[in-house]
């Protein structure tokens, strides 16, 4: 195969892309900002463009002759793939759509323009309370508008919190502004999937562990969800209506949305691969090589969505982190005996024990992901808690 994959960001997020594209035998450029990010050491020519650079995303492409371009588990890279790709002729999701769902305001503005749900919110350019919204008492949540890994995400009670956290979240963004909108309480899921001709091929409910308030970082997902029919019934029907808005016809997505029991919002959707293991949960629930998949589709190649198990197998994909700042230990011999566990897919650490680490309250700061496999639900909870209490990850 002569093909050419053009991967934007290099962090441990896209390593698994980087390496199937590999495997698969395609010729694996990456770019970014970061030279010592791990994924550029794993492809065969790395550049250093910004991945919100855009005229200089197409100019590399270009120059590479690349015959696709992909954005995994990044949001801020979405626009460059997707204008690149648009320009030079190859699969993607059109840019418009790429710019209106990464952009916190522009796609709260799209939903509200369409007469969908929507929580009360506004933008903001600098720390001063939005005249617009009521000064009452929260919960409010406050996020940068151009950003991703849950960076600078923070649930405020009032104008106090409000004047505290601003000051992060602005400086996290990318255009220097913020949203501020009602925190929608419920059940916390997300829904991983592919269009193919415009129709959903295959889809992943899950239910979305989160680090405690203030923060809402990712902990990782469980399948089955329990989210109710009436629930899943209505992300879908809305998924439906934003692929046909704003012409999404091929490629993964990934979402996640609040259910209140009665309405489900969607805090927010990307035309990208998912981060936070969701690919390699996709692929021990379907049988499906989630991640063969997404490069499939980015570089026009035929894609088989076919489930390979003829029931969904209960995983659960585990993110590890610390709950508070200090050196990262672990019972190592314990590790080596989970490995060795039937029950246990996959377990990586990213750093050496004793490596100094912060609270796990961003995508930044995570330490290594799991991915356990049960009979059932219960039983996948069971084997979370029995991995927890085994590795005894914790700061020294």
């Amino acid at each position: 195969m002569n093909k050419r994959l053009l991967i934007l960001a290099a962090s441990l997020y896209q390593v698994p892309v980087i390496l199937k594209a590999r495997d698969l035998g395609y010729r694996v450029l990456t770019t970014d900002n970061r030279p010592d990010n791990p994924g550029h050491a794993l492809a065969h020519e790395s550049h250093a463009v910004d991945t919100t650079d855009t005229p200089g995303i197409l100019a590399l492409a270009r120059k590479a002759g690349v015959s696709g371009l992909m954005a995994p588990a990044t949001d801020v890279a979405v626009i460059s793939a997707a204008t690149a790709a648009s320009a030079l002729g190859l699969p993607g999701p059109p840019p418009e759509a790429a710019r209106l769902l990464t952009g916190k305001d522009t796609f709260r503005e799209f939903f509200r323009a369409n007469g969908w749900p929507a929580p009360a919110g506004q933008t903001i350019s600098g720390p001063v309370w939005p005249p617009s919204l009521p000064p009452d008492p929260g919960p409010w949540i406050i996020k940068p508008n151009r950003a991703s890994g849950s960076k600078g995400v923070f649930i405020i009670n009032d104008q106090a919190d409000f004047r505290r956290r601003a000051p992060e979240s602005l400086a996290l963004s990318l255009d220097g502004r913020a949203v501020v909108e009602r925190f929608i309480g419920g059940s916390q899921h997300t829904l991983e999937g592919f269009w193919v001709n415009g129709r959903l091929a295959l889809a992943l409910v899950t239910d979305r562990l989160t680090a405690p308030p203030p923060h809402t970082a990712t902990w990782g997902h469980l399948f089955p969800s329990r989210l109710e029919e009436a629930g899943r019934a209505r992300v879908l029907d809305l998924l439906g209506r934003v692929a046909g808005k704003l012409g999404l016809l091929d490629g993964p997505f990934d979402c996640d949305f609040v259910w209140d029991g009665r309405e489900a919002f969607l805090l927010e959707m990307s035309p990208r691969l998912g981060g936070n293991a969701l690919a390699r949960l996709g692929e021990a629930v379907w049988g499906v090589d989630w991640t063969a998949a997404a490069i499939a589709q980015a570089t026009g190649e035929p894609v088989d969505l076919r489930p390979a198990r003829g029931a969904p197998r209960p995983a659960a994909a585990l993110l590890l982190g610390l709950d508070r700042a200090g050196r990262a230990v672990w019972d190592e011999e314990e590790e080596k005996r989970l490995r060795r566990e039937a029950w246990v897919a996959h377990l990586a650490l990213d750093v050496p024990p004793g490596t100094w680490a912060e609270p796990f309250t961003d995508g930044r700061r995570r330490l290594g992901e799991a991915l356990i496999t049960a009979s059932d639900r219960p039983g996948l909870e069971a084997r979370l808690e029995e991995f927890r209490a085994r590795l005894k990850l914790t700061a020294a």
